[in-house]
């Protein structure tokens, strides 16, 4: 049968607080279209099961979804032409997120090792580390804006080094993930697209200088994700162009640092908003892996994700017509109560809030999650290990959803604590 169609879950309101939209479709019309910005509709999807089917069938469910992330009326592209002379637009795609097999395969090869568990493990001292000198730098003050002077210097600078670039860039790499943010989060207005096509062309400059540097023989960490992209070769040649490599750069620095953010953001947020599992936490530093799994099904930093139909095919009884837009919603699917009991209680203790979707399934499960699990769980111990009587600054915080239709993020949060040193 057709799915039914739903007015208003592609606008800001529904965006910006999607949870009781979801939580009724979950119910009553579990898979249903509803119209987006360029008037055609979309299909959502809202259960459990339904969305692990979607994400595990890459046959029928195709991965190139790049040209949905472009805002419906652009007003950034001819500022990002122009400004990023010479660049090939039409490459300007992530490799990981929007490509299928066996491309996909290939591009994550090329960086799967430097994520897995062993390599995040001789990670986490530094990571460790530099929790702890972030921390140094603002304790004495007794207050701090947890995103800001935290969690950006932190995710930015972890990801910044495993790339093969230096703390010194953080300030303009957050400027530059933020402008991404906004072009795919569909909410921008045409000054705001502009602005950012201005920070992004500021970003491909640089990583296009970097790829110039490595294929030189300037001198370069030989040992970071950088130059192992750039550098990788196939039957004689480069296996990316310039302006591929610089496409992957900027997939690796916004994907290695956006989702993190928000979730060391999140995850230190909600136990301070739920006193009792605050106390939990206090009382066994062992459930602090569990806390990190529960942050990721309850707040689902990762939100949603698009998939296009490839052909003609069939969720459950609703028929999907080839080339429909999909949005999986991942925030629906960790609250359905089929899955996850009591499903809107936060519970550090929960047995089974691994079984989360946060990070994808399937052949797209993300190719960083441990690394940001790994960060999460750091900074949520030294944070509430070192900051004495830590708690949230209630006037300075807004915890309304930033309007993105794919990413969770408060939009601030400050914390105050006893002044240290």
């Amino acid at each position: 049968m057709q799915a039914p169609e739903v007015d208003g879950f592609f606008t800001r309101a529904a965006i910006t607080d999607p949870l009781p939209f979801l939580a009724e479709a979950r119910e009553h019309y579990p898979v249903f279209r509803s119209p987006m910005a360029d008037g055609q509709l979309g299909f959502v999807v809202t259960r459990y099961e339904d969305v692990k089917t979607v994400y595990a069938n890459a046959v029928d469910f195709s991965n190139a979804y790049a040209h949905v992330l472009r805002p419906a009326h652009d007003a950034g592209k001819r500022q990002l032409d122009e400004e990023a002379e010479s660049f090939d637009y039409n490459k300007y795609a992530s490799f990981l997120l929007t490509e299928d097999d066996p491309i996909h395969a290939k591009r994550r090869d090329l960086v799967a090792a430097v994520f897995r568990a062993k390599s995040v493990n001789d990670l986490t001292p530094a990571i460790h580390a530099r929790c702890d000198r972030i921390i140094d730098s603002f304790i004495a003050r007794g207050e701090a804006d947890l995103i800001n002077d935290f969690a950006v210097p932190l995710a930015l600078g972890t990801i910044l080094q495993i790339i093969g670039f230096g703390d010194q860039l953080v300030g303009r790499a957050y400027e530059w993930s933020l402008a991404a943010a906004m072009r795919i989060s569909h909410s921008g207005t045409p000054e705001q697209e502009r602005e950012a096509a201005r920070h992004i062309a500021e970003m491909i400059a640089y990583l296009r200088q970097a790829v110039a540097d490595i294929r030189t023989g300037k001198p370069f960490d030989e040992g970071s994700i950088a130059y192992q992209v750039v550098s990788a070769r196939e039957d004689g040649d480069f296996l990316l162009d310039d302006d591929e490599a610089v496409s992957f750069l900027h997939e690796l620095l916004f994907a290695g640092n956006e989702t993190t953010r928000a979730t060391i953001v999140a995850a230190i947020a909600l136990v301070l908003r739920h006193p009792d599992q605050m106390t939990l936490l206090r009382q066994n530093r062992a459930l602090l892996d569990n806390a990190v799994e529960e942050t990721l099904r309850y707040h689902s930093t990762g939100a949603a994700i698009w998939r296009i139909a490839a052909r003609d095919t069939w969720i459950g009884d609703i028929e999907v017509p080839a080339g429909a837009i999909l949005n999986l919603r991942m925030d629906s699917a960790n609250r359905d109560a089929s899955v996850f009991a009591d499903p809107d209680r936060f519970d550090i203790t929960r047995k089974g809030s691994k079984a989360h979707l946060g990070f994808g399934y399937g052949l797209h499960h993300c190719v960083g999650n441990l690394l940001a699990k790994r960060e999460t769980l750091v900074a949520l111990d030294r944070v509430t290990e070192r900051l004495k009587g830590l708690a949230l600054v209630p006037e300075a915080c807004d915890f309304a959803r930033e309007p993105h239709i794919l990413a969770h993020a408060f939009k601030a949060v400050r914390i105050r604590f006893d002044p240290g040193n």
